[in-house]
């Protein structure tokens, strides 16, 4: 039941990110937030900078400014959360609505891909991060023919009963096999659903790109997250995902799929 499928991966990536890492940082300078934008800010330096103020006084403004840092950094964490779960839910139901639109995206990123002599494996800069794809052009060649062969499929409806809970207490079970059968177990304690399955991805934040590497699926020859993504019995669907890694933006997303049709006597 179930397939966890870690994409994001840092083997053998030294050689490949020393450029990217420079690259990295002259994107971060200029993309790093100004803080003339955020009035609070302001008004608080000017606070501090006011001769007539205490010490006291300053380590209190400082102690806020701090807990409204924080307060918008998760909110942002938390809209960026959002906004990646509904971008996942429409690209999925575009996807099985009409497969072949994303034979173009596949070629995409079939442009993208390249190969290191040092590592002997192909790979994708995405989010400046190298992806590896062992199997190379092959799995793009046939995600595509596997797409012009499919049939439409009917959307799947948002059903926020599926849904994975991410163990905060350990994020290190956050793709563990048993942990997340618990929870399909635990989802479908009233047999509400007549077939239950779930795909999990450690990830980079491009919901584009995780539909893909579930297309493509290159693990696995036997493609068993594609077989769950478009599969045709499946009518219901929940979308969630954890950022894990803070520093590099890396998410732990969970895709659950659910069946509920009344079954015909």
């Amino acid at each position: 039941m179930g397939c966890c499928v870690n994409y994001f991966s840092e083997r053998d990536n030294l050689d490949l990110n020393l450029e990217l890492e420079k690259d990295r940082q002259r994107y971060l300078l200029r993309n790093l937030p100004s803080l003339r934008d955020n009035d609070w800010i302001n008004n608080i330096n000017s606070n501090l900078n006011t001769e007539n103020i205490n010490k006291n006084y300053s380590m209190k403004n400082s102690l806020d400014l701090i807990d409204k840092k924080n307060t918008i950094n998760s909110i942002e964490n938390n809209n960026e959360k959002n906004n990646i779960e509904k971008e996942l839910f429409l690209l999925i139901n575009n996807l099985r609505r009409n497969p072949g639109s994303f034979i173009q995206i596949i070629n995409k990123y079939l442009s993208l891909i390249e190969f290191n002599d040092k590592i002997n494996s192909y790979y994708i800069n995405v989010n400046n991060y190298n992806i590896i794809i062992d199997e190379g052009k092959e799995c793009f060649e046939e995600a595509i023919n596997f797409l012009i062969s499919v049939d439409p499929m009917k959307n799947l409806v948002l059903d926020d009963n599926l849904r994975i809970n991410f163990p905060e207490d350990n994020i290190n079970l956050c793709d563990d096999k048993d942990y997340l059968n618990n929870e399909i177990n635990r989802i479908n304690s009233d047999k509400k659903y007549n077939n239950i399955d779930y795909i999990c991805n450690k990830n980079v934040h491009n919901a584009e790109f995780i539909i893909v590497m579930n297309l493509l699926d290159p693990n696995n020859k036997e493609r068993p997250n594609r077989k769950i993504l478009m599969n045709t019995n499946y009518n219901k669907i929940g979308v969630n995902c954890y950022k894990i890694d803070e520093k590099n933006n890396v998410y732990c997303f969970y895709l659950i799929f659910g069946d509920d049709k009344i079954k015909e006597i």
